[in-house]
Parts: C-alpha cells; structure tokens; sequence
C-alpha cells in the first residue's frame, strides 16, 4: 500500500489557497504551528480518517503569522519495515503570514487501505511534525453512458426506449431540453427516475435532447455528459418550380421541351417511371428536373414521386407531342429524277404533304415551274436551257422544317470530236504494238459504237469520252467510223491506222550449234542465223572469248571461251518492228576442283586414340573420282555424286598427313590434311594416404586432397559435399574447402579433356554441430513477468553436446543441463530486463541460445487532468488536452466512457501520456456530448490500474437548414401576398430580422418573430421594392449562426409600351434592321416572330432586351420574297404580361445566277466557224447580256435578255478574242454578273519552210548537232517531227504522213531533239520536218529536210602478248571499219603504223601501245591499250632438309627470290606436288629426295633444286599387359618388352602417385600399396622417342604385418582356430600340423589336452605378398559366465550394449532376462552374443540399478543359473 501510495504522491502540486475563511474543510490534528490537512467537503468529519470522494483533493491549510515555512516533506508509515518513508519534499519557501494557507492537492484512487500519514516541516532550521491521520475515497457519481447517442425519426413515429449503461449512484432524475443540446434543461413530467427512459416519454413530434443527472451518495452528481439528441424528421413535400404552364406543354416532335422542375423537401430523391420516349428525370439538390426532346408523337401523363425521407409525396404532368409535317412522292416512281431533251415537256412530278400549309420552290430549270394546292405539289412545264437542275421544295407551316429534293437534267444535243493528241487519227505502228490511245469526247450521248476496227482495236465509251485502243494483229491499212448513241441527235467522225509486219530471225547452221557443250580454251563450233525485216542485231550472254556479229541479213556466233559457265545467250533484232530475239546455249566446262565442304577445320583434327574422327567430307567438280593417300590405320574414304568423304575409328597414335586427288574430267586438283592421334588420360591420389578418407566436423576445413591427372587438360567431381570445391591446374585437381552440411559422402573426380575419361573416388564424413531448440512452449524463451513471480519453466533439447553454461538469469532464476535437456526456472527478485545466454559444452561448434526474460515492478495509476483547454467546448473546436502523470508503469491505455461508469477503449489505442487527437469535440446533432475520459496503467507484467476520469462537455453548433428556393427567393406583385418561411429542423434559439440592405442593416421584429415559420403576414408586399429576412441562431458556448438570406421582391403594374422597325425592306443577306421597344414597364421581354398568314409561336431564343436585330429575319428563299412579322411581350416581375403592337420586314431573294457549262465558257475557233450557244443554267433576277473586247469595256446587248445567249449572236467571221456575260439583278439587292465566256476566234494555218539554220547536213555519231528552224509560217503550236522512211517527200504536207514521230522540240528551233547517233557500220539517215497548227484551225506540216549520221569506228578486238625476260613481242589489234592506228600515247602523237598486227622493238620491261581507227573523217572516241608484257625469271635462293623418327611427315622448305615453289618427285618432270614455301611429305619409311622450283609469272627456275627428308628407325614395344601386380619392397622389370631403335636407350616413366618408383634400367621398385597408372617410353641414340607412350597399370600391395593371436579351447573338446583373413591370401600352410584337421586352409577345427603355438604362413598369389602369423592356443577346464557390473549406453561406442562374459567351457544360453527396480522384464535373450542397449521398444531407460538372471549349459552339459545387477549410468 505504501508503495501504491508513494507513486500517487511523487508529483504533487503545491498551490496557495489565497482565502481561508471562504472554505468549508474537514480538520483534524491541527499543530502548534496551525497546520493541519483537510478535504475540500460540505460536511466534514471530525474523526481522524478523512473520506473524499473520488477526485476530490487533500490540502494543507494553515496560520503561521508570517513565519516562512522552509521544507515540507510527506510522509507515509511503511508497516513492514516499522518505519516512515519520505513520499515527496520541496525546498521552497512558504508565507503564511495574514492567515494565509498553503496546499497541495492530489486526486487519490478509490477504495485505498487506512494508512497513516504525516507532514514534516522546517520553520527557522526546526523540524515540527503533524499528527497522524488516514484517508479513504468513495467512488464518485457517474451518469454512465447511451449508445448510440443520436437518433432520427419520422414525424409522428414511435421513439425508442433510452438504457443508461455503467452508471454509479442511487438518485436518477431525467431531464429534456427543445431548444438545443446545450440549452436550458427542465425535468420530465411525469417524472423518470429509472436507469430507462421510456420511449412513450419522448415527444415524437418535435426535436428534442434528453440527459440523465445520477448521485453517488453527498458526492457531487454527474450529468450525462453528452445528451442523447432525438431528431423528428418533417415528412417529404414536392411542388412545381418552373413557371406555371411548363407542367402541361405541346411541343413539335424532336423539339426541346421547357425544363420542368419540382422542389421537395424531406425527400433524398425522386423518380418518375412514365416519362415519354426521349425525356429524362434526374433529382439533385432538393429538385427534381424533366427535360429532353419527345421523339414519339402522342399525348402523355406523368407522375413524379419522391424517395428516401419520410413519406411518399407525388404530383402530376402532361405532353402533347405534334408529329412533323411530311411530303410524299404520289406521281410514278422516277418522275422525280428524269432526264428530257431541250425544248422537251417533262413528266408532271406531284407530291402530297400532311401538316404544312403551303410550300416553296427553288432549283427548277427555266421553263419548269412548282405549286402547291389542297395538300398536292405539282411540277410541270418544258425546260429551254440544258443543265442539270436539282429542285427542292420546302413545306412551310406545321411543324419541322421538311423538304423534298429532285433532278431533273436537260440534255443538249449529241456531239463528238477528237479529243487525243492530233495525228493519233491517222497512226502507223507496228503489228502486235499497241496504238496511241485514240480518244473522242462526246456532250450529251449516252454511248458511241465502231463496227469496223482493226483486228485487235477494240472501242468502249465511259463518262463521255468513246476511246479506241490495243494492239493490231493483222498487218494491212484501215478506216474505220465512230458514232454517238443515245442522248439527243447522232454525230460521227472517221480515222485510219496502217499496220506493219514483225521482223524474223532463223538458224541456218547445223542442228545442236545453237546448245553445244566444250572445255574451257576450246573453240566452239560457228553458229549462224538467217534473218528478215531487220537492220542489225546486238548480242548478249556470250562467254568471254567468243564474238557475234550481223552482216547482209547472217548472223554469225564463233571464237575460243575463256570462262566456264553455262551461258544462254541472246541475239535481238535492231530496226524493223517488233522486238525479235533468239537464244542459244553455250556450256563452258571449268577444270575439276576439290573443296572442303564438312565443317572448317574438319580436315585438321585431333583424335583420341580408338576415337572416330568427326567425318570429313570434300565436293568435287567435274571430276568423275578420287582417291586418298595417307590415312591413319581404321580410316576409310569414298566418293560418290561429287562428294569425297573420309571416316573410321584410329587406332594407331601418331601424326598423318593424307592427300586427296580428283580422277577424271579436266586436270587434276587436290587437297591434304592432317589427323593427330593422342593416347588416354589416367588419375591418382598425390596427396597424403588417409586424405582421401576423412572425418571432420562441420564447418572446419579439410586437408587438401589432390589427384595427379595425364594426357587431361581438366577434371571435375559434381558429388562434392556443400562447401568443397574442385580445381585443377597444371596436371593436378585439388579438392579443399569447409564442409557445410554434415553428412557421410562419397564423391568421384573424373578428368576432362584430352582422351578418355579416368575416375577415382574419395569419402568425407561430416560431424554436424551441437544444436539446441527451445522445447517449451513458443514464447518463454521471451517472457515478461511481475517481480516475486515464478516464470514459466523454459526448456531446451540439445544434441551433440555433454553439457552447458549460461550467464544473465535474473536473481532467482537458474539453469541446468541434464540428458540433452536444458531447463530454466525459478522466481525473480529483482525487476529489470534480463538478456539470458546458454553456451553449450563439449560436441561440434561453440553453440549459443539467447533468451529475455524481463521483470516488472508493480504498476501506479497516477492521476489525469486537462492541462491545455476547457472542460466545455463547442462541437468541431479546438480539442483539449488530457494529461496523465505521477503513473509507474509504461504501458497506457486510455478509455472513455459517455456515462461516467461504463469505460471502454479508446480507437485507435492511445499510448501516450497525453490525449488529444481522440477527444471528442463533435457535438451528436442538437444535443450535448458528455464524455468521460481516464487513462488505465501497466507496468510490464504486472496488473495494471486506472486514474479517476476527468469530463469534456461538447455544445452542438447552431445549426439551420436550408431554405427551399421558393421560399428563399419570392418576386411577387404589388399586392399580392408572399408565402411563409420555414426552417424545418434547426439547432438552437431563433430570432427572425429584416433589412432594406443585403447582408446588413437586419432589426429585429417587433413583437419578436422566434418561430421556425417567418410567417407571410409580417411579410410586407404593399409597397415595391425589395426585403432581406435572415433568422439568427445560438447554441451554448458556440458562435451564433445565420440563416440564409430571404429575398421578397415587390414588382410594379407591367405597362407594353409600343415597337418600331428601323427599316421594313431589305436585301437578302443584308444588315437586319433593328426593332426598338419603347414606354415599356416591365424588365421582362420576349419577342415573337411570325410568317404571312401564320400565328405566333415561342418566343426568340435569348432575345430578352428592349431591341433586336441580329434575330430579325434577313434571309430570302432563292427565288421569293418572304415577310416575316414581329411583336414584344413585356412582363414586370411577377406582374401579369402585355403584348406590344406588330411590324413587319420583307427581305427580297439575292440576284443569283449559275455557273455556265466549261465548254460554253472557254471557246476557241477557227474563223468562219460557229460558236456554242452560251446559257445560264439557273438564275434569280432580270437578265441583260453584255460583251466587250478583251481588255475593254461592257457594253449591253440590245434585246438580249433571255437565259440563252444563241450562237448567231456571237461574231466568228473576224480573228481575235471577245467575251461576254449576263448581269443578274432582284429586287432591292445589288445587281451580280455571270462568270465570263470567252470566245477567240483564230486565224487559218500556214506551214512555212524548214532549213538548216547553222551546221551541215552530215554529221559523225554524237557530233555536234545541227540547228534546223522554220520560217514564213502561221501558227505558234509548232511540233518538229523525225522519220527514217527514204520517200518522205512523196508526203510532204498531208495529215497521214507515214511514219513521223514527235520530237522533244516545239516552237521555231529544233536541236536538241536531233537524233545524232548511228549505230552498226553504216550511216543513219534521219528526215525532220515542223507540224505548224494555229489555234484551233487546221494542223500543216513543212517540207522535210535530210540528215546523214556517220558511223563511229572503233576498235573491236586487242590480243596483247608476253614473254620471259628480254626480246620482241608481237600484239594485235581489229577494227570495225578501215584498219588500226597504232601510237605510244593514249592521246595526241603520231600513229606509228596502220596496221592489224605490231611487233614491238626490243623490250626488257612490260610496255603498253595504243590502238585507234579513223573513219571518213571520223574517229574511234578511246584508243584502246594493249600490254607487252617481259616477265622476270625467278631461282631458289636456299633450301631446308629434314629428318624424323620413324615414319611420318616431313616439313622442307625452300626460298625464292620472287614468286612461288612448287615441289616435285623428279629432278627433270613430272607435276607439281605443291606450291607453297613448305612442303610437307606424305608419310614416308625412307629417306626420300624432293625438288624445289621457283615459279613467277608463268617463269621458272632451272635446275630444280635437291631437298632431302630422312627417316630414322624408332624404337617400339612388345604387347604389355593392363594390369601388373607388385608386392611394395620387390622390383617389376620391363627391358623384354622394348624392341627396334639404336641402343642404348633411356626408359623415361611417368607415375600418377608414389606408390612405385621408376628406374632408368628399366626396373619398377614397389614403395607402398595402392594402384599407380604408369606411363613410359624409351628414347635411342639418336633421340626416337618410341611413338607410342605405353601405359599400363600397378597395383602395389603392401604385406600384412605379422600378428599374434590367443584362444582358448576347452580341454579334448573341437574348437574352430578363427584364423585372420586378408583379401588376396589364398594360401595357407600351419606349421606344426598336430592336433588340427587340416594345415592348408584357414579356420581348421583343433582339439587337444596340452597348450601349443601355432606359426601360420600366408602368400598372396597376385602380389607375392607373404606374411607369417602366431596363434597361441590355450587348454581350460573352467566355466566361466558373468554380466559387467555397469555400462552407458549413449553411442559413443565405448560400452553402449551389456552383454554376457564367458569362455569356451559354456556351450549355450538358455536364457538371460534383465528387470527393472519394479521387476518387469526390460530385455530377455537365449543368444549369447546378444546385449541390451539401454532401451525398451526404441525408448532409453532411467539411470538406475537393474537386475538379471541367467540359466547356461556347460561343455560337459551341465546346466546352470547365475543372477547379480548393475547399474544403468547416463
């Protein structure tokens, strides 16, 4: 209690209470010096225990007249220890003086012990002392709580029951309040003093707020802290919004309806089900809106009802929906889109229309008109202007604008003319080549046909145009006519083609020459072709070497190819028509090849010995075979289908050069490689014996284990234990590392690379660490528990280890280790956080266990107090600040409670000292919130406490609801009176204001309006003008609050004033005039619009001002006047509307005209010729043609007023250009002209006369070309022409010239479309002449003029020629015309002879001499080179001999002094072997003499040059067995199994271990056990090394060691010598014989009466191992049988089983049982070599004594019983 008490008081406040006499205290043991302690209390007791109630303080009070008090220290009596223990002290100072008192306060906890206390104090250094005195603390009232603390209800509905819950006191008095949560109180009559408030108590029909005050006993009472708010709930209104009339509507289909809208109140929605099609319902906002466009004509009703709230509230509405106005086609179908000729009635068109009362017509052509008539439309009448003409007619009145649309198209009369480029009428081609696309364009037919076209031609007419075109494929000359179908009138033209026949070409030498097949350099057999029609040919695909040529209709193919290859060549015809070839075949075999077509590098391996070779594989050409020299023994080759392909397995090691050579076809070609063949890999253990079997612990490295390997160039092992790994470098593999998993492992090392694979294999145990888990249940390895507290046992298994440690148990807590069980346990004495560590002893590894166990002190509530704030606050203000202090123990949870009593925990947790965040500053709607809040303490494990609670008292904010819009906002007339204000729920106290000002200014009424309703009759509407009413409302400590302003605006008497247009006439399109309103009264406006003979209708969109202008109609049809009228409807306010007088605005249609036909518009002909007639498709106005010169003045043409312009009206008898158009003029509005026709009337064409303007006549291929022009001609549209034809003169100015085509020249000049080339040998002639037409008169061509192209010579054919070293060379040079020029130079210079042949003087370096040709003046464009060429002679500057061990390849060499060697077997002849510096020979048994020549550019040494290659003999070996066999001590020798070679010779061995030593004599020396791969060659005189590496294995046995054995054997009776068994000891020979069945065996049967000793020798006959061992035999005649008197069977392998102990006097057990210290049998056996290991059924027993019994038979057959104990020890 002391201790509880202790941390209350450690922090307590000392205040200085000002008035003494003002306070009422408890007082008991007042000192001499005045000071005495007492309770703040109405009546206090006089005894020495003082009762507070709970949060009530402790005071120290007191007089000292002015004496300061120094110290005051409080103290408590500890009765255990008999003493007085200092709770708290301060050193301040304390004035007493004017009968001041001093105090200290602190709130105690309920229901505390008696316990003394006292006060020590200093006053002048001297210490006074109080009298004893006790406390106790009653519990305080507390109201409790109710949850939930708000309700809402239904108007009228039933109110629920209210149950306090946690409530502490015995008095309950109810309480209600119907202004707000925190507003003024009375008690419920009848009165409820129960912990239930009835719900029948509640008045249901108005918002209220309930609270209960409870007592505990004199403590002060506690109100509900937070009311319970019961909030009624109005039922749901819904009314129309929008203006009146917008709830019953006629709309046109499609057409917007007005937006109609309904408030509600009360309601969260609303819905309406039977809306028509295309409208919609949506609520929002207290209001719910119809809007959309109808899209289904009919009448409708409809229902709007609200959802959510209370109450179902509905109203009604209506739609009349009027369909559109229609207009149907009623004369036959098509009528409305026909087609008629000009000055052709049309086919009535009639429509029938529903809804419209009349209709307007636009498009129609002149001539056609439109009415309407009793719901009929008709169209009728005969079109004078051609055209195309859409018409639409437009229903006016009803609804909808709706039109109809139809063609009617008036054609012209048919016409046809060319149209293509003029000459493509009169055309001559070739036969099989198509024409130049002939084309006629047509106006108004339909078709046009041709019957009498060309075989070939065919004709189709699209889109007006009729085209004739295709290839002729019949020669001859034709006419053919074109005529026009359909359409009006028929109209034709006429044209003609000339069709010339193809070239052809015919072979006229012997069948096959034109598909012949040679070798390459062979000359083919001349082929020649016979040819018609054509000029010349030109050749190509002919091999190099062979030539073509064309002369006098023969061709001729002929020469030598020096490419092979097949070559399809092609001869193509040149002049004539047609493009004519013909092919033929050359085949140019090349000389056989060989090439290696298997993978690359596949022709040089390496092979394992007895390893098949990846197969090599050659392709060969041409050739036929081939054959293979120098494989290895097991290789085989084959060729077949152009392939050579060598395989097999080798079997023979060493280094093979083989060569391949193609047999057959042309020359010989070959190929060589090599195959290198290796022998096998072997391994061995190379480090210490016994690494290859260890046992360690995990986690610790091993020795290092390694293997020599051979022949490998790697070794891996994929079995190593985790934690190990494998290396190999230099010949050795390393296996090292730390084990990870314990474990018993066995792992292979397998080499890689090199040849074969070689294995060994090696073991690792691995010992695991000790381990320890927690064996108790999870978590009391970390525990928390109060101090003096036993904690839960905590146990650990351990394995491995044989004891532990353990450091960092808290006082009274110990550890222990007993049988692989840890244990914890014991009570804490000292609080704090202990940090355990358990070490485990013995075993693998250092192992750890970690463990906490932490020990608490006894928790101390404290106290808890707003520090920052008030107790009473408004609902969503600043919250407090809760602070908790004078507490032990960290663990806090704050809880709260609505009644005082019932506490729960705060959510989210609050852990801290102080609160704030989860205070409750919310108010539930209009009621107060009292929540009560304390703060429950734990320390660590110990039980935890709570404070005494403190309040928070929450106002609820003064609250309104809105005000329904209709209320909110009233216009209304003078007059007429407003609707009541309601606020239908509110929070707090209303008083109603008013002001002429928005938002200030507000009185209030007077008497003072405080109901919810403002009434409408305080509403003034007498006077107009505008009123603001607003309430005001207040709640508690909260801030006052406004309602929304009300605004009541009066309207004054609407007066309609009168309108006026600024102007009553206008043009289409024009500014539309502006209408004014004047006199008006009324700020409401809407204008109306109407047509002629209509009425009315809604009003113009967003027209609302005193004017208009921009919605004034200014649009005329396009043909007719339209007249629109308007009037203005003005309204004030909610005053009802006057309408305003009518005007009205005609708006004339603006002057239009259509477009005229481009053929009308742009006309050009030749004088003397008619015009088109010019018309105007449509037009709105009054026409008058007007012309003028280009570039002058219009001037009208009298009379000319029609739509047509007819041709006799437009003058073509004189040239030059005029232009017309109409002016177009309607109404009022401006005048418009037509686009402009222009009509030029050109002059008739005169050819003139071409000539050379400058150069000449004849011209050498692409020379300069001469300038031709043309002179005394008419007409600008000049073409120059070109033709090959001789007798163009017989042509000369006619249309159908034969054979012209256009060059890329026009006008005065012709150049650059001068052909100057010729081609072949002989010269082109080329004839021109000028096609001159002007406008569009009549085309005429010049006379033509003659221009003769020479041909260019040129060389055609060098041969240059080469020698070796210094002499003449003879080269030669052909030209197509005239002979060769030779020069030194490749430009300039003079020819040095004109010849086909030229023998150069004497050269001793190559030289080049040019060739031309010269031909009537004209020369070859290049000269062409041709090379002498002098080629150096090379020689064999040294060469390099060679020597080798046997047979095999030989490497020689030779060096040049330029160019290549090629290598031969003959001094004088033969081929070459090889070219190349080095030569390697076949595989050779001799010494072999080879020659070198040096070749350069076709040049050779002489003599060749001697190079020698010797063979020594090598040494081999006679057959080895695998396996030798060899005792370690003894010598193995191998000098039999070498022959061949020069001796002496030098044995060379190789060992993968130590096990045996080589010796250069020849000898192997056993050194110790184990198989050894062994691998030697022998070397000879002359350094052969034998060729082979021979490898064989030794496995070398160490001898057993001698041994001595004892047994004993019972007196004359058989017993079995058990003799030592060693593997591979198979002989065996006892020595002496007597007393044993047999001496040459093992395990013989002795029987005997005296004792001997026996000497056995044993010979291992694999390794000549041999060893002698003694066994000493031992007579008894005792019998012997007993059981140890202990054993500890934990599996350390020492004594883990106990078992019987006898000698070879006892025959036989009948049985041994063993029992436990309750006498059950734990183990019985009748074997005598059988134990017992401590266990029953797989579970180890106790430490304990155990007993047995025994019954044996002896030799003798006796039988005997023996029983004793021992003990089982752990």
């Amino acid at each position: 209690m002391g201790i509880i008490l202790k941390h209350f008081f450690r922090f307590f406040t000392i205040l200085l209470v000002i008035t003494f006499s003002i306070i009422a205290t408890e007082s008991y043991g007042q000192d001499q010096n005045g000071l005495y302690l007492s309770v703040v209390k109405q009546t206090p007791p006089s005894s020495s225990i003082i009762e507070i109630c709970s949060g009530e303080n402790i005071a120290l009070y007191g007089n000292t007249s002015g004496t300061a008090v120094e110290r005051l220290i409080f103290e408590y009596y500890n009765k255990t220890s008999n003493t007085w223990q200092v709770l708290s002290s301060t050193f301040r100072n304390f004035d007493f003086s004017n009968v001041g008192a001093f105090a200290f306060k602190e709130a105690l906890p309920d229901n505390i012990e008696s316990q003394d206390y006292r006060l020590r104090y200093f006053i002048n250094q001297v210490e006074y002392i109080t009298p004893n005195f006790s406390i106790n603390v009653r519990p305080g009232s507390s109201a409790g709580g109710i949850s939930p603390r708000t309700y809402t209800i239904c108007y009228g509905s039933s109110p629920p029951d209210l149950t306090l819950q946690g409530t502490v006191g015995t008095t309950i008095r109810w309480q209600s309040s119907f202004t707000s949560s925190t507003g003024t109180y009375t008690d419920m009559s009848p009165a409820i003093t129960t912990v239930t408030l009835p719900g029948s108590a509640i008045n249901n029909f108005q918002t209220g707020y309930y609270r209960a005050i409870v007592q505990n006993s004199y403590c002060t009472p506690d109100t509900l802290s937070v009311p319970i708010t019961i909030t009624v709930t109005p039922l749901n209104t819904i009314g129309l919004s929008s203006a009146s009339g917008t709830e019953s509507q006629t709309v046109c289909i499609s057409t917007p309806i007005a937006n109609l809208t309904f408030a509600t109140t009360g309601a969260t929605g609303a819905t309406s089900t039977t809306l028509p099609t295309g409208l919609s319902g949506s609520w929002s906002a207290g209001v719910f809106t119809v809007s959309g466009t109808p899209t289904v004509a009919g009448t409708y009703s409809f229902t709007i009802t609200t959802t959510g709230g209370c109450g179902v509230a509905s109203t009604t509405a209506s739609l009349v929906v009027t369909p559109n106005n229609t207009i149907t086609l009623s004369s036959v179908a098509g009528t409305d889109s026909q087609t008629v000729c000009i000055n052709t009635a049309i086919t009535s068109v009639t429509y029938t229309t529903t809804g419209a009362t009349g209709a307007t017509f636009a498009g129609l052509p002149a001539g056609v008109s439109g009415a309407w008539l009793d719901n009929i439309v008709t169209i009728s009448g005969t079109p004078t202007a051609s055209g195309t003409f859409t018409y639409t007619i437009t229903l006016t009145g009803g609804c909808g604008v709706i039109t109809k649309i139809g063609t009617i198209k008036v054609n012209a009369l048919n016409t046809i003319g060319l149209s293509s480029a003029v000459g493509t009428e009169s055309q001559t081609v070739c036969i099989n080549t198509p024409i130049t696309n002939l084309t006629y364009a047509t106006i108004t037919a339909t078709g046009a046909s041709s019957t009498t076209l060309p075989a070939g031609l065919n004709g189709s007419w699209s889109a007006g145009v009729y085209t004739v075109s295709g290839t002729p494929t019949v020669a001859g000359t034709y006419s053919f006519t074109i005529t026009t179908t359909g359409g009006c009138g028929v109209a034709s033209t006429t044209a003609s083609l000339v069709v010339t026949p193809n070239n052809t070409i015919t072979q006229s030498s012997a069948a096959g020459t034109d598909s012949q097949t040679v070798c390459i350099n062979t000359a083919i057999t001349s082929v020649t072709y016979t040819t018609t029609g054509a000029t010349g040919a030109t050749f190509a695909g002919l091999p190099a070497g062979v030539d073509a040529a064309w002369s006098s209709n023969v061709v001729t193919i002929s020469g030598t190819p020096t490419a092979s290859g097949t070559f399809t060549y092609t001869i193509t015809l040149t002049g004539g028509c047609g493009v004519i070839t013909k092919t033929g075949t050359i085949v140019v075999t090349p000389n056989n090849t060989i090439t290696l077509s298997s993978a690359a590098g596949t022709n040089v391996q390496t092979i394992c010995i007895n390893g098949a070779i990846t197969n090599i594989r050659y392709t060969t050409t041409i050739a036929s075979g081939a054959t293979v020299t120098g494989l290895p023994t097991g290789l085989t080759y084959g060729w077949s289908a152009n392939a050579l392909t060598i395989s097999g397995t080798v079997t023979v090691a060493g280094t093979y050069t083989y060569t391949a050579t193609t047999t057959g076809g042309c020359s010989v070609a070959s190929a060589t490689g090599t195959i290198v063949v290796t022998a096998a890999n072997t391994i061995g253990l190379s480090s210490a014996v016994g690494t290859e079997s260890q046992t360690v612990c995990i986690s610790t490295p091993i020795a290092n284990l390694t293997f020599a390997t051979t022949g490998a160039t790697g070794a891996t092992s994929t079995t190593l234990p985790t934690g190990l790994s494998g290396s190999w470098s230099a010949g050795v593999f390393t296996v090292s590392g730390t084990p990870t998993v314990a474990g018993t492992y066995s792992f292979t090392i397998t080499t890689s690379g090199g040849c074969g694979v070689a294995s060994t294999t090696a073991s690792l145990v691995v010992t695991p660490n000790n381990t320890i888990t927690l064996s108790s249940a999870t978590g009391t390895d970390s525990q928390t528990v109060c101090i003096n507290t036993a904690i839960t046992s905590v146990t650990y298994t351990t394995t491995g280890a044989t004891n532990a440690t353990f450091a960092g148990l808290p006082a009274g807590v110990d550890g222990a280790w007993l049988n692989n069980i840890v244990t914890i346990s014991g009570t804490p004495t000292v609080s704090g956080t202990y940090n355990y560590t358990i070490t485990l002893t013995g075993g693998c590894g250092i192992i750890t266990k970690n463990g906490i166990i932490v020990v608490s002190q006894q928790s101390v509530a404290g106290n808890v107090a707003i520090t920052t704030g008030s107790s009473t606050i408004c609902s969503n203000s600043s919250k407090p600040i809760i602070t908790l202090s004078g507490n032990t123990g960290l663990t806090i949870k704050w809880q709260s409670s609505l009644d005082g009593t019932n506490f729960s925990d705060i959510s989210p947790a609050q852990t801290e000292r102080n609160i704030n965040t989860a205070i409750n500053n919310i108010a539930s709607g209009n009621t107060q919130v009292v929540t009560y809040y304390l703060a429950i303490v734990k320390s660590g494990a110990c039980p935890a406490v709570s404070t005494s609670p403190v309040s928070i008292t929450v106002d609820p904010i003064p609250q309104l609801t809105a005000i329904v819009s209709n209320e909110k906002t009233q216009q209304v007339c003078i007059g007429i009176s407003a609707i009541d204000v309601n606020l239908t729920t509110n929070v707090g106290t209303i008083v109603w204001k008013y002001s002429s000002t928005s938002g200030s200014g507000y009185l209030p009424f007077s008497p003072n309006q405080t109901n919810s309703t403002l009434s409408n009759s305080v509403i003034n509407t007498n006077n107009a003008g505008t009123t603001y009413y607003k309430a005001f409302v207040t709640s508690g400590v909260c801030a006052a609050v406004q309602s929304e302003e009300i605004v009541v605006q009066v309207d004054a008497e609407t007066v309609a004033g009168s309108i006026a247009s600024a102007s009553n006439l206008i043009c289409n399109g024009s500014t539309p005039p502006t209408i004014t309103l004047t006199g008006n009264t009324g700020s409401t406006i809407k204008w109306q619009t109407r047509l002629a003979s209509a009425t009315y209708v809604d009003p113009i969109a967003s027209q609302t001002g005193s004017s208009i202008s921009s919605v004034v109609n200014n649009i005329a049809p396009a043909s007719s006047q339209v007249v629109n009228y308007y009037q203005a409807i003005v309204k004030s306010g909610a005053c009802n509307p006057l309408t305003t007088n009518e005007v009205a605005v005609a708006v004339d249609p603006s002057s239009k005209v259509g477009l005229i036909e481009p053929l009308q518009k742009n006309q050009e002909i030749c004088i003397g010729s008619s015009a088109t007639s010019i018309v105007l498709p449509s037009h709105t106005g009054t026409i008058q043609w007007q012309t003028a010169n280009l570039g002058g003045s219009y001037a009208d043409i009298t009379g000319l007023t029609n739509a047509t312009l007819l041709f006799g009206n437009i003058a073509t008898n004189v040239a030059g250009t005029k232009i017309y158009r109409a002016q177009v003029t309607s109404g009022v509005c401006p005048a418009i002209y037509s686009e402009i026709a222009t009509v030029q009337v050109d002059a008739t064409t005169v050819a003139g006369d071409a000539y050379f303007l400058n150069g000449n006549s004849s011209i050498c291929n692409l020379g300069d070309k001469p300038t031709i022009s043309i002179k005394n001609n008419t007409g600008t549209n000049i073409v120059w022409q070109i033709t090959t034809v001789s007798n163009s003169n017989s042509v000369i100015g006619t249309a159908n010239s034969l054979n012209y085509t256009n060059t890329n020249n026009i006008g005065n000049l012709l150049n650059s479309g001068i052909d100057n080339t010729a081609s072949g040998a002989i010269s082109s002639f080329k004839y021109y002449r000028a096609s001159v037409r002007n406008g569009v008169c009549k085309t005429e061509f010049t006379q033509p003029i003659e221009l003769e192209v020479i041909p260019t010579p040129i060389v055609t054919k060098v041969v240059p020629a080469e020698r070796c070293g210094l002499g003449n060379v003879e080269i030669l040079a052909e030209s197509n015309l005239g002979i060769p020029n030779w020069f030194e130079a490749n430009s300039g210079g003079a020819a040095i002879v004109s010849a086909n042949t030229f023998i150069t003087p004497l050269l001793n370096s190559s030289t080049n001499y040019y060739a031309g040709a010269i031909f009537r003046g004209c020369v070859s464009f290049d000269r062409t080179a041709v090379l002498a060429k002098i080629k150096p002679i090379p020689s064999v500057t040294s060469v390099i001999n060679a020597n080798n061990c046997g047979p095999g390849n030989l490497e020689l060499s030779a060096t040049v002094s330029g160019g290549i060697v090629n290598w031969f077997t003959d001094a004088n002849a033969g081929s070459s072997l090889l070219t190349a510096p080095k030569y390697t020979t076949p595989s050779i048994s001799n010494t072999t003499t080879y020659y070198a020549e040096a070749l350069l550019d076709g040049c050779t040494s002489s003599p060749r040059t001697p190079v020698v290659a010797t063979i020594f003999e090598v040494p081999t070996f006679n057959p080895l067995p695998d396996l030798f066999s060899l005792c370690a001590g003894l010598r193995l020798s191998l000098s039999n199994y070498v022959a061949l070679g020069a001796p002496p010779y030098n044995y060379i061995f190789n060992t993968n271990n130590g096990n045996v030593m080589g010796q250069k004599d020849g000898y192997l020396l056993g050194v110790k056990g184990g198989i050894t791969d062994v691998y030697f060659n022998v070397k000879d005189m002359n350094g052969c090394i034998s060729q082979n590496t021979n490898s064989f294995q030794v496995k070398t046995y160490d001898p057993v060691k001698p041994k001595i054995f004892f047994q004993e054997a019972f007196y004359d009776f058989s017993t079995i010598i058990k003799t030592k068994v060693d593997s591979g000891y198979s002989v065996y020979d006892w020595s002496p014989t007597m007393n044993l069945d047999f001496y040459n065996d093992k395990d013989p049967v002795f029987r005997g009466i005296d004792n001997v000793t026996y000497a056995l020798y044993r010979l291992d006959t694999t390794s000549n191992c041999s060893v002698t061992d003694t066994y000493n035999i031992t007579i008894t005649t005792d019998f012997i049988f007993n059981l140890p008197n202990a054993f500890t069977p934990n599996f350390d392998g020492l004594n883990d089983v106990i078992k019987s102990i006898y000698n070879s006097g006892i025959a036989s057990l009948n049985f041994l049982k063993i029992y436990n210290r309750n006498g059950n049998i734990v183990f019985q056996t009748s074997l005598l070599a059988a134990g017992w290991d401590g266990r029953v059924n797989g579970v180890d027993q106790d430490a304990d004594a155990y007993y047995w019994t025994a019954e044996y038979v002896t030799r003798k057959s006796e039988t005997f019983r023996k029983s004793g104990s021992f003990l089982l020890i752990k």
